[in-house]
C-alpha cells in the first residue's frame, strides 16, 4: 500500500501534463489576486480575526521552470514596503486549510502543499500571505488543475499590495528570488484595476495577469483566487417571442461529460448537444428556466437560463360582471395575459375599475412588438321614487290619510301590496313605496301617527295628608300636553303646602281634567332621651325616658317612654307619629369597683444599692404616693409608701414598706483542679442567700447550698453560682474548675466580709500546680496594703500596719509560675464589706 506522500507525489505526476507549458526561466509569475476578499472589517493589529484582514488572505500564482525550486531558498519583496517577508511556515494548520480548501473544490482541480520544501519542475504554485488566512473568503470552487500552495508565515496583516488608486505613485513592483540569479519581477499599474463591470473602481477582487514577458492585463472576477477556473455556462438569459424559438450555445470548457438539456414544456432540437434550438410549447408559463446539466469530476453540475414567454402577453379582456352597468356602478376590467398593460385611461396596471359606458383598450409593448384588445360597456338608468307626503302624518281617531308618490324606471309599490301614485290609509304605521329595476330597488318612506283623545288623571287620587315641612309630587298621566293650576307644565310638580290642586291635559284632538285635596298632616316627631347617669356601677340601676312621638319603641322593641336599664351598652329609643319616626340613642357605661393589688408586696428591697420596682395590678386609674401616675414606679429611698387606685366607682389604697438589702454571691470549691475524674466540692458562703443555684456542665443544676460534682472529661469548666436574699435582691458569682494530669488553676474570691462574726472573715486564694507565687493588694491610692508569696497565706482585711482597711474596692496583680514552668499573672478587685 502507497502512503500519503506516495499518493501525493504521483497526483503530481499524472497531472503534469495538464499544467501550463513550462518556462525557459527557472520560474515565471501569472497573476496576482491585489484586492482580496476579507468578510469582516477593522483590521487593526494582527490579532484579530483572518476573516476581517484582507493582509492575510491576498495570493499570487507563478509557474516553476525545467528545474525544482526550494521554499529554504525563497525571499519575496512585496509591493506596498510595509511588510517583511515571514518566511515559509508548513504545520497542523496549513494541513488544515488545504483540507477546508479541497471540500471547495467543485471542479476537477486538487490542492497540495511542498514535500520537503521541494517545487517540482513544471508545478503551478499559489502562495497566501499568512497562515492565518480566511478559508472561506476567496473561492477555489472552480479550481480545474492541481496546485501546490505556500503559505507565509504568520505577522503581516497590513495590505501586501496596492489596491485601486487614481493618485499618483500607481506603479507596484513584486519581486521574488531563489538565489543564484533565479529571480523574477512583475510590474502593474493600480490605476488600471478594475471592478467586475472592467471600470477603474476600486473592488474587491481585482486581479493581474502576467505573460512571461511581463505584459499585464486587468480583470475583476469578485472573490475568487487567482487560478484558472472551468468554465460551464449555459449561457445567457431570454425572450421568447410568439412564433419563434430559442437557439442555445453553451460555452463548456472543463472535464464534463453526460450533457443534457431540460426545462420547458417545448422539445429541443439535441438535448445533448451544447448548441442546440428549443421549441416552445403553448403550455409554457409566462416564466420558466432551461437547465444545462454535466457530469463533471465531482459529481453533477449545472447552469440554468431564465426564459420571459411573451407568447401569452395578451389573450383579451374579461369584467367581474354584466358589461351594461347601472349609474354609479363600477365594473373591473382585467387584460388576459402577461406584460405591462397600458389602458386607454392611461393606467398602466393588469386592471381597471370603470363606472362610465364607454370602449376601453389596453394594450402591450415588448420587445417581441404591441398588442391590442378592446371592450364595450354600456349604461342602464337607476329607478326611482319620493313619497309626496311629509316623513310624519298625524290624525285623530276615526280619520284616514291620502299617501302619494312619484317614480320611475319602473312600477310604484306600496308595502299594503297595492300598486299605483296614491293610496289611503287610517291605520297608524310606516308606509312604503317601492320601485324595482336590474339595477336596485329604490324606496320611500311615511309614518302615519294616531292621535289619541286627550286624557288625565293625577296620582296619587287623594286625599292627601302632607306634615310639616314635607314635599311631596303629584304625577299626571294620560294623553296630551298637561298644565296645572300653578301654572306649571309637564307631567309631575313638587307642592309643600294644603289646598286644592288640578291639572289639564291637550292635544290636536280635544282637552280633559282632574283634581285632588291636600290636607295638612301635622309636624314629624323629634326622638329624645334623659338619663338620671350615664355611668353604671355594680349593683345599680339607670332610668331612661323617652320623648317627642305618639309612640315608642326601645332598641326595636314597642314598649313605652320610660326603660330600667342595669346593663351597659347603646340604648336607641325611636318616636312614631302619623308624620313618620326620628331616632336617638344614649350609651352607657360600666366601671368595677377599683382594686389596687401590689405584685409580691407588701416588702420590697432596694438591691446593693440600685433600686426597687413596684408593680401594681388591678383597675383604674393608679396614683402613688409621690403623685406619679402609672402602674409601675421606680424607688431609690427607703420608707413607707402607697398607691391609690382611682374609677368611677370609687377608690382602694394599698401600703408597702421600701428597704434596703445587700448581697455579695460568694462561692468555695474544693479542689479546683486536679485529674479526672475530679469530684469538687462546692459551698456557698453567701452571708444573707435564702436560695442557691449552681450550674454545672451542659446545664446540670443544684439547688443546694453545699453540694458536690464529679467532672469526668479533662477541661476547664466554669461552674456559676446564683443567689437569692429574702427579698429577692440578687447576685452571681463563678468558679473556674481545671479537670487534667496537672493543670493550673487560680480561684480568687471577688469579695468577703471582715467583721469579726466568723463568716468570711478572712480572704484566700485556691491553686493548683503553682511552684512560685506572688501576691499585692493595693488601696485606690495605689498603696500596697497587703503582700505574700506563700500561695496559703489569707488577707484579714487588714493593711500592713495591722489597721482594717475601709469598705470599698481593693486592685490586686498575683503574678504565678505553673508547674510547667509557665508564667501566669492574674489582675482584678476584691469588695470588703464589713
Amino acid at each position: 500500500m502507497m502512503s500519503k506522500s506516495q499518493l501525493i507525489i504521483l497526483s503530481l505526476m499524472l497531472c503534469s501534463s495538464a499544467w501550463a507549458q513550462t518556462p525557459p526561466s527557472c520560474f515565471e509569475i501569472e497573476s496576482i489576486l491585489v484586492d482580496a476578499c476579507a468578510l469582516g472589517q477593522n483590521c487593526d493589529d494582527a490579532s484579530d480575526p483572518a476573516c476581517n484582514c484582507e493582509g492575510k488572505n491576498e495570493m499570487f500564482r507563478f509557474v516553476v521552470g525545467a528545474d525544482d525550486l526550494s521554499t529554504a531558498d525563497m525571499t519575496i519583496d512585496w509591493p506596498n514596503g510595509f511588510n517583511d517577508w515571514q518566511g515559509v511556515c508548513q504545520n497542523a494548520t496549513t494541513a488544515q486549510h488545504v483540507a477546508d480548501l479541497n471540500a471547495t473544490i467543485q471542479n476537477c482541480g486538487y490542492i497540495v502543499e511542498h514535500e520537503n520544501g521541494v517545487l517540482p519542475a513544471g508545478s503551478d504554485v499559489l502562495v497566501v500571505t499568512s497562515t492565518d488566512m480566511c478559508v472561506a473568503s476567496n473561492s477555489f470552487a472552480g479550481l480545474a488543475d492541481t496546485l501546490i500552495i505556500v503559505f507565509q508565515c504568520p505577522g503581516n496583516y497590513f495590505g501586501h499590495f496596492a489596491n485601486q488608486s487614481n493618485g499618483s505613485n500607481n506603479l507596484r513592483t513584486l519581486e521574488m528570488n531563489f538565489g543564484q540569479d533565479c529571480e523574477d519581477e512583475v510590474t502593474y499599474d493600480r490605476s488600471l484595476l478594475v471592478d467586475q463591470f472592467g471600470t477603474n473602481t476600486p473592488q474587491d477582487g481585482a486581479t493581474v495577469d502576467f505573460t512571461w514577458n511581463g505584459a499585464a492585463s486587468y480583470y475583476n472576477n469578485g472573490c475568487n483566487a487567482p487560478v484558472e477556473q472551468a468554465i460551464f455556462d449555459a449561457g445567457a438569459d431570454a425572450t421568447l417571442c410568439p412564433g419563434e424559438s430559442i437557439a442555445l450555445n453553451a460555452q463548456v470548457d472543463g472535464q464534463y461529460t453526460d450533457i443534457l438539456w431540460t426545462g420547458g414544456n417545448g422539445e429541443f432540437a439535441d438535448p445533448s448537444n451544447t448548441a442546440t434550438t428549443y421549441t416552445p410549447s403553448p403550455d409554457d408559463p409566462a416564466e420558466f428556466t432551461l437547465t444545462l446539466i454535466a457530469q463533471g469530476c465531482n459529481g453533477l453540475i449545472s447552469d440554468e437560463i431564465q426564459v420571459q414567454n411573451l407568447n401569452q402577453a395578451l389573450t383579451g379582456i374579461t369584467a367581474d360582471g354584466p358589461t351594461a352597468i347601472c349609474d354609479g356602478q363600477e365594473l373591473t376590467l382585467t387584460a388576459q395575459g402577461n406584460g405591462l398593460f397600458q389602458w386607454s385611461t392611461g393606467v398602466v396596471a393588469p386592471s381597471i375599475t370603470v363606472s362610465e359606458p364607454d370602449t376601453y383598450s389596453v394594450t402591450v409593448n415588448n420587445s417581441c412588438g404591441t398588442f391590442s384588445e378592446s371592450i364595450e360597456i354600456e349604461s342602464i338608468a337607476s329607478p326611482q321614487v319620493d313619497v309626496l307626503n311629509d316623513l310624519e302624518e298625524t290624525f285623530c281617531q276615526g280619520g284616514s290619510i291620502l299617501l302619494q308618490a312619484t317614480g320611475s324606471g319602473g312600477e310604484i309599490t306600496w308595502s299594503t301590496n297595492e300598486t299605483g301614485a296614491s293610496i289611503t290609509v287610517d291605520e297608524e304605521g310606516w308606509y312604503y313605496a317601492s320601485v324595482e329595476n336590474q339595477c336596485a330597488t329604490v324606496s320611500d318612506s311615511s309614518q302615519l301617527i294616531l292621535i289619541p283623545e286627550a286624557t288625565v288623571t293625577i296620582e296619587p287620587s287623594g286625599p292627601i295628608s302632607l306634615c310639616e315641612g314635607e314635599e311631596f309630587i303629584l304625577t299626571a298621566e294620560g294623553e296630551g300636553i298637561f298644565t296645572w293650576s300653578s301654572g306649571e307644565q309637564g307631567e309631575t310638580i313638587t307642592v309643600d303646602d294644603s289646598g286644592s290642586y288640578s291639572v289639564q291635559a291637550e292635544n290636536a284632538c280635544g282637552t280633559d281634567t282632574d283634581g285632588v285635596e291636600v290636607l295638612y298632616g301635622g309636624s314629624a316627631p323629634v326622638a329624645s332621651i334623659e338619663a338620671s347617669d350615664v355611668m353604671l356601677c355594680p349593683g345599680e340601676t339607670i332610668q331612661l325616658s323617652g320623648s317627642g312621638g305618639e309612640t315608642y319603641a326601645w332598641n326595636g322593641v314597642a314598649s313605652g317612654p320610660e326603660l330600667q336599664v342595669d346593663a351597659p351598652g347603646e340604648y336607641t329609643l325611636t318616636a312614631i307619629n302619623d308624620c313618620g319616626e326620628d331616632e336617638t340613642s344614649q350609651i352607657i357605661s360600666w366601671d368595677e369597683i377599683p382594686a389596687a393589688t401590689l405584685v409580691d408586696g407588701p416588702d420590697f428591697a432596694i438591691c446593693n444599692g440600685q433600686e426597687a420596682i413596684v408593680q401594681v395590678t388591678g383597675n383604674g386609674t393608679f396614683t402613688w404616693s409621690d403623685g406619679a401616675v402609672a402602674d409601675t414606679q421606680v424607688f431609690t429611698q427607703t420608707g413607707n409608701y402607697y398607691v391609690v387606685a382611682e374609677a368611677a366607682c370609687g377608690t382602694d389604697t394599698a401600703f408597702f414598706h421600701i428597704v434596703t438589702e445587700e448581697i455579695t454571691a460568694q462561692a468555695f470549691a474544693d479542689p479546683i483542679a486536679g485529674e479526672a475524674p475530679l469530684t469538687v466540692d462546692f459551698i456557698d458562703e453567701t452571708a444573707n442567700s435564702l436560695t442557691s443555684e449552681w450550674v454545672f456542665e451542659q446545664g446540670q443544676l443544684s439547688n443546694s447550698s453545699q453540694t458536690s460534682y464529679t467532672f469526668l472529661d479533662e477541661a476547664t469548666y466554669e461552674v456559676v453560682l446564683t443567689v437569692h436574699s429574702a427579698l429577692g435582691c440578687e447576685s452571681r458569682t463563678t468558679v473556674n474548675i481545671e479537670v487534667g494530669a496537672c493543670p493550673f488553676s487560680l480561684f480568687v474570691p471577688s469579695a468577703f466580709t471582715p467583721d469579726g462574726d466568723g463568716v468570711n472573715d478572712q480572704l484566700r486564694t485556691v491553686g493548683n500546680c503553682i511552684d512560685r507565687f506572688e501576691w499585692t493588694v493595693y488601696d485606690r491610692w495605689g498603696r500596697q496594703v497587703f503582700y505574700t508569696t506563700d500561695p496559703d497565706a489569707r488577707w484579714t482585711g487588714a493593711d500592713r500596719s495591722g489597721y482594717a482597711v475601709s469598705d470599698g474596692e481593693y486592685p490586686y496583680w498575683i503574678q504565678v509560675m505553673d508547674s510547667n514552668g509557665v508564667t501566669h499573672r492574674v489582675e482584678g478587685s476584691i469588695v470588703v464589706i464589713r
